[in-house]
């Protein structure tokens, strides 16, 4: 084949795509070897290993107590399995039906060991980046796009390019957020599935266009789509994946268009997907609007307006296109101004850099497209940002309007766009002299660097609670929410001054704040200053009479206080606000205790364990009620359920030989006080029941 017909056929005149397909440098892919394919990958895998390995033993941070630590769901495989329409109903549930599985996997095998937690996220966080590897590479084979320059030169370049995109993306220190805040796995492991139908949707249509027969492309296909389904049921950002599948349809592949819409309509009708599953759980009625009642439940939280939200996330924007370019004075909790015009000088500015964006990607960009093969992949990647950024930086209002792990998914697009700009430039720079195109590669080498060293500094961040919002404090200090969890990480550490010193900030900062007054009152419940406790607990009441965790505290307050009645209220308006407090439901099983309704103590401490299984606090005191009861089989087996997982605990031994005692058991009776003997030699009290059992050694 001469030169100018392999000019020809790489412009694809009058040739076929099944032909162009057989020529020997179109299958540089299938030649490479598996073997040699993972020995390039190898990098992005040490890289990531590498940069998280300081992460595995990072603490629940922030949302990670409701949604896993103290969450009861996920302690509980049994409400996946079965779905109790009171539980599963949730919003949050119906929409992130499978991170939230994970969740419950993880409990199931570890508990809240947090190692296997991160473990879990940094793997995802590595495939993630694989599958970046795979859809620069695939994007940028002679199937999709034409060569450029030789065939061998042109194949390396284009896996270096997928290469370092890849390594980019597994270092960069803006997805630590999404990788060691456990919770955000919402996010990691949603874009996980988002690339995976993306890729499998790219090697299906590849594999059609040049011709396959059916069943080499459709299990891709079906697989695809597939992927999309989970996705939905993982968090509703992935509702733009078909919009980015057809854009790159329309971007990268050729064909009538009738076909093409035919492969993409399966997966524009999984777009209902997300609406449907927030409109029947129980939120806004199906009526009216759709827009409207599926961002209800968002902006429900939030008390910006549609507009005002808009013009915000307009700066919102520009600042995780800079936290992507120089990532520096990263924060958990920004301290971002509200913005309500587009007037407004600096939202005027962005609006525009945006649209610059926009137009470039759209209009200037394609006319390179000839030119370079990477040309076309800067505008992807563009599009791609902005696409998938769309739901959560446009009009549906969210009550928080910057977090970094948002940037997660878009990332992947700013990524391939910086990185082909790169090449574009290599490209460039080899044809004026080859040691300056080469000179590229050290300068994304020392990116690489320079990226991974931040990462792992952030990381570190996040290894200590104190540290993590001393870092928000200091970079937020008029933002009430740092000095509140800054409190409530020194009240775990158990240096209640200086809790009581941030709940104090909180309050002067917004004296209003329900939750700093409800954490005083736990401080001070702590240090025994009970009356101090209830007055805040009463503030908080005042402020939010709905709030059950006030309601349960304050019901803990008067049970010290010997109000048995006004307790059992308190405790009852809690858990009937909400039905998961664990502890509220323990504390009113106490009170019915005292009060002799034994019965509902039952019920109560077996509502408790059926929300926090392992709670062996909750088994002693079930298996006392019971004793109470003189249901002594039932006693022993919940005093075995504690010693099960606290052999040393003497007082358990002790309770089970009274147990054995009033069944008529003296010899199990006389071993289980000998135990408690054994095991605290000082106890009079198992002495005396020996004693009295006749039989003191």
């Amino acid at each position: 084949m001469g030169k100018s017909s392999r000019r020809k056929n790489i412009d694809g005149a009058g040739v076929e795509p099944e032909k162009r397909l057989k020529r020997p440098e179109d299958r540089p892919i299938k030649s490479a070897g598996a073997v040699s394919g993972l020995l390039f990958l190898l990098p992005v895998i040490i890289l990531g290993i590498a940069v998280y390995s300081n992460s595995v033993k990072s603490p629940f941070q922030f949302d990670d107590g409701p949604y896993i630590a103290d969450n009861p769901l996920i302690k509980n495989l049994g409400y996946f399995l079965s779905s109790p329409p009171e539980l599963l109903s949730i919003i949050y549930i119906k929409t992130r039906y499978l991170t939230h599985l994970t969740f419950a996997i993880n409990y199931a095998l570890g508990g809240l060991n947090v190692t296997w937690y991160h473990i879990f996220n940094i793997c995802v966080h590595i495939t993630n980046a694989l599958l970046v590897y795979m859809l620069v590479r695939l994007t940028l084979s002679p199937a999709i796009t034409p060569l450029s320059g030789s065939p061998k030169n042109a194949v390396s370049m284009n896996r270096t390019a997928a290469l370092f995109s890849a390594l980019l993306f597994v270092c960069h220190p803006i997805e630590v957020q999404a990788v060691t805040y456990i919770t955000q796995r919402f996010a990691s492991f949603t874009t996980f599935f988002y690339l995976l139908a993306t890729v499998l949707y790219i090697t299906a249509r590849s594999k059609q266009s040049g011709g396959a027969v059916l069943k080499s492309w459709l299990p891709y296909y079906l697989f695809a789509i597939a992927a999309t389904v989970l996705a939905m049921k993982t968090k509703e950002i992935s509702f733009t994946i078909p919009f980015v599948i057809a854009l790159y349809e329309f971007m990268f592949f050729q064909g009538p268009v009738g076909r093409r819409i035919i492969c993409l309509a399966p997966f524009f009708l999984t777009l209902p997907i997300i609406p449907l599953a927030m409109l029947s759980s129980g939120g806004p009625t199906a009526t009216g609007d759709l827009m409207g009642n599926v961002s209800e439940a968002a902006r429900s939280l939030s008390p910006l307006s549609r507009t005002d939200y808009l013009f915000t996330q307009f700066r919102v924007i520009t600042t995780y296109i800079r936290l992507l370019l120089f990532p520096i004075n990263q924060n958990l909790d920004y301290d971002y101004p509200l913005y309500h015009s587009l007037l407004q000088l600096p939202v005027f500015l962005s609006f525009l850099f945006i649209l610059s964006l926009l137009l470039s990607a759209v209009v200037i960009v394609p006319r390179y497209n000839r030119v370079s093969p990477y040309a076309q992949l800067v505008s992807f990647g563009i599009l791609w940002f902005l696409i998938t950024l769309s739901v959560e930086s446009s009009i549906i209002p969210i009550s928080d309007v910057i977090f970094e792990h948002r940037v997660y998914l878009p990332s992947i697009g700013a990524i391939i766009a910086v990185t082909a700009v790169l090449f574009i430039i290599r490209t460039r720079l080899e044809e004026i002299k080859p040691q300056f195109g080469r000179a590229v590669i050290p300068v994304f080498a020392c990116l690489v660097l320079a990226f991974s060293t931040a990462a792992f500094a952030r990381n570190r961040v996040w290894q200590d609670d104190v540290i993590l919002w001393k870092d928000v404090v200091s970079k937020s200090p008029l933002k009430e929410r740092g000095h509140n969890n800054l409190g409530a990480a020194y009240s775990s550490k158990e240096m209640p001054d200086e809790a009581i010193d941030q709940y104090k900030a909180t309050l002067k900062i917004q004296p209003d704040h329900a939750e700093a007054h409800n954490n005083l009152a736990t401080v001070y419940l702590k240090k025994g200053a009970v009356d101090d406790a209830a007055e805040h607990l009463k503030a908080a009441l005042t402020i939010n009479p709905g709030y059950a965790d006030a309601h349960s505290n304050l019901g803990a307050v008067l049970l010290k206080k010997g109000l048995f009645d006004e307790a059992i209220s308190e405790l009852e308006t809690a858990v009937r606000l909400r039905r998961s407090l664990t502890q509220a439901h323990s504390n009113l099983g106490a009170a019915y205790v005292i009060k002799g309704q034994l019965d509902k103590a039952i019920s109560e401490y077996r509502i408790a364990l059926d929300q926090d299984p392992g709670n062996t606090t909750v088994h002693f005191n079930l298996a006392n009620a019971y004793f109470k009861k003189g249901m002594y089989d039932d006693s022993v087996a919940e005093y075995r359920t504690v010693l099960g997982k606290e052999p040393g605990n003497a007082t358990a031994h002790y309770a089970v030989g009274l147990a054995y005692t009033k069944k008529g058991a003296q010899e199990e009776a006389k071993h289980e006080f000998e135990e408690a003997l054994k095991l605290s030699p000082g106890d009079n009290t198992a002495r005396i029941a020996l004693e009295n059992l006749g039989k003191l050694p």
